[in-house]
């Protein structure tokens, strides 16, 4: 069997072009939508046990996420003290593991 080419001229392949481009970019914009709706489900799930929080992570694509939840000053002030605190004893903890 042979294999049959298609010969296309320079307005077909330009039309297929701009196919292929709106095809992935709907894909992508597809995947930033799920990715944001994972993350309001997640967080939904998470208001339900913590009055604040933050969430910080990465997409299996790499994609950096964070997630901010404070309903006044006080909370958002209280997130930024516990975090200080976090890195501060981590960092504390490292060093004194190297000892």
């Amino acid at each position: 069997m042979k294999k049959s080419e298609v010969k296309l001229n320079a307005d077909d392949k330009e039309v297929l072009r701009k196919a292929m481009i709106s095809s992935l970019q709907d894909n992508i914009a597809n995947r930033e939508n799920g990715i944001k709706k994972d993350l309001h489900t997640l967080s939904s799930q998470v208001e339900e046990y913590l009055t604040s929080f933050i969430i910080l992570g990465y997409t299996f694509d790499g994609e950096p996420i964070q997630c901010i939840s404070a309903h006044n000053q006080q909370e958002a002030d209280s997130l930024v003290t516990l975090i200080n605190k976090f890195f501060h004893n981590h960092i504390d903890n490292e060093g004194s593991e190297q000892n």
